[in-house]
């Protein structure tokens, strides 16, 4: 078994040396694919949340509640569900926020994140969008850095994958991938990408789900 991809430069302080899965090497995307054609889906699926990211969310609460509209549940003790163990979180406890019948607690009628608005509303420029959210479709998974593809099938104009694609992960998440590893790690992981595409290790893609 060859040794597993590491970088070394990255944004994710818990994680010393950060593995990268084999689907940010081999995942591709059809020419055209761009997250800024995202249509939102994955909002709509709620998102994992680190306990300080909630109570950092909690602390705001009233300004939270001044943006939601009529549709969304203003009670802040029913915005998250149960906490759970999850060593890819700082802190190694989670919780999920809850979903209402048009998708996560957080997401209004017109399908905008109340937490965004609530960001450009507050001093400071507090940071209330979770991690997950950030840097979606790149997420943390057993140490790894890797793709949920899971939640976008079918959703093939933003970050739904092909076979085949002329795109990567680089060309399609530029900014996401910056956000978790930083300018430095972009690099490096892009190095790594060059050094398996010159191996002949990543030909048209792995099948997407």
């Amino acid at each position: 078994m060859s040794e597993p991809r590491v970088i070394r430069n990255h944004n994710v302080a818990h994680l010393p040396e950060l593995k990268v899965s084999e689907k940010i090497i081999v995942r591709r995307y059809q020419s055209g694919c761009s997250m800024m054609n995202c249509s939102g889906k994955c909002c709509h699926l709620g998102a994992d949340v680190d306990l300080r990211e909630r109570d950092r969310i909690l602390g705001f609460a009233d300004v939270i509640k001044s943006l939601m509209d009529e549709t969304q549940n203003h009670d802040s003790a029913q915005w998250f569900g149960d906490e759970f163990s999850d060593s890819d979180f700082p802190t190694a406890r989670a919780v999920t926020t809850r979903l209402e019948a048009t998708g996560c607690v957080f997401l209004n009628s017109l399908e905008r994140c109340v937490l965004h608005t609530a960001e450009e509303k507050l001093p400071g420029r507090e940071t209330l969008k979770p991690f997950f959210c950030r840097a979606y479709p790149l997420c943390i998974e057993e140490g790894s850095l890797t793709v949920d593809d899971h939640q976008v099938r079918g959703e093939t104009q933003c970050c739904g994958p092909v076979v085949n694609g002329t795109l990567s992960i680089l060309d399609i998440c530029a900014y996401e991938i910056e956000f978790v590893l930083g300018r430095e790690g972009f690099l490096e992981l892009k190095r790594l990408m060059n050094a398996a595409s010159s191996t002949g290790e990543v030909l048209s893609g792995e099948s997407p789900p």
